[in-house]
């Protein structure tokens, strides 16, 4: 009955422990593996989420424009036409109707002389149009679009033309939170 106690750790749990030890480092590698690989791939999502906003977002204005001159055109239309009847009334309640339609900020109709005519904002009336609006809006030559810098605004400016003179430009301003709104909403 003189047993001695055992010294040591026995060799089979030294080799269950040496097993336990190498599978929690192979954990521990894994998880930091994954976890990099984790970090990687969301940065390179976000990356690619800019691209696809910054690249939507070229669209939309593209877009805005093309919508701007599809509307801003018959406009000067129905402009020219009752301007050559001189029938100024019936412009400003075109140009009121107008201003109501979602995103559109101001109307105005600049004479041959470069004064506002009429406005949609009647402080502008009677004013230098030069004032008012940036370089190079009154001399389009055809329907143009002008994104002045900065200013979260785009402006159509449709020359008014008679048969053998100018009689004015008409410039519709139209806000870009549109395409703001666009982006923002989920």
């Amino acid at each position: 009955m003189n047993k001695k106690p055992p010294q040591g750790i026995s060799a089979t749990t030294k080799f269950f422990l040496g097993v336990i030890v190498l599978l929690v480092i192979a954990l521990a590698v894994v998880y930091g593996w994954k976890v990099l690989a984790v970090r990687g791939a969301s940065e390179a999502l976000e990356v690619e989420l800019a691209r696809l906003t910054e690249q939507t977002r070229g669209a939309l204005i593209d877009q805005t424009r093309e919508m701007l001159m599809l509307s801003a055109v018959p406009l000067s239309w129905s402009v020219r036409t009752e301007m050559i009847k001189e029938n100024y009334d019936q412009i400003d309640d075109y140009m009121q109707r107008f201003v109501k339609e979602p995103h559109v900020n101001l109307v105005v109709l600049v004479n041959h002389e470069g004064s506002v005519q009429i406005a949609t904002d009647k402080k502008l009336e009677g004013q230098a149009a030069h004032t008012v609006f940036p370089p190079g809006v009154l001399e389009v030559s055809r329907a143009t679009v002008i994104e002045p810098e900065d200013s979260g605004e785009i402006l159509a400016a449709v020359p008014i033309l008679s048969y053998d003179a100018r009689l004015g430009t008409l410039v519709v301003v139209y806000s870009m939170g549109s395409i703001d709104s666009k982006l923002a909403a989920p």
